[in-house]
């Protein structure tokens, strides 16, 4: 595998949780750092904390991963997101897929980090029982902890969803 420098940085969510985008920021000073969140007070939050850090090379935006439409194709050296995809539909899920892999640059690296996605059938309806408490996400009633965690175990499928959109060398790391 090549290595080099990333230029253009898009880290989505996972800035708002372990500041991410401000590591990346000072490990690649001459990069351009877009960071996204759905959620209006970790953007203001985030602005706030890189005016104090006086930090000049990233740029937070209040979006929604599904469509950066707003953003070039092809356009980003390093794609980052952390547990994102679990938090909804399946069918939400493969749209910010699909984005991430219009974004990348051909040569370029996605990275995530996710809930586990088990693989032996058992377990993984173990693992969504224990997280939805066996209610599904649409409803009414109590909700787990995890209510897409159905949705995103095997609608998703993050190994099998990369892949089909495109994405090579796509590696599962356990934890």
């Amino acid at each position: 595998m090549e290595t080099r420098t990333p230029t253009r940085i898009l880290v989505h969510r996972n800035w708002s949780r372990s500041f991410l985008a401000f590591v990346l920021a000072e490990m690649f000073p001459e990069a351009e750092i877009i960071a996204v969140d759905l959620a209006a007070p970790y953007i203001r939050m985030a602005r706030k904390w890189q005016e104090l850090r006086n930090i000049t090379n990233i740029q937070f935006y209040h979006a929604n991963a599904e469509d950066l439409s707003w953003l070039e194709s092809e356009s980003f050296d390093l794609i980052n997101y952390a547990y994102v995809l679990h938090e909804m539909p399946a069918d939400n899920a493969m749209l910010i897929i699909n984005e991430m892999y219009r974004l990348l640059a051909a040569g370029g690296l996605m990275n995530g980090f996710e809930v586990p996605f088990v693989e032996p059938v058992g377990e993984r309806w173990t693992y969504v029982e224990f997280n939805t408490w066996g209610h599904h996400w649409q409803d009414a009633g109590p909700q787990g902890p995890e209510p897409y965690m159905e949705e995103y175990e095997f609608g998703t499928m993050l190994t099998d969803s990369l892949a089909s959109v495109g994405f090579t060398s796509v590696e599962y790391i356990d934890y």
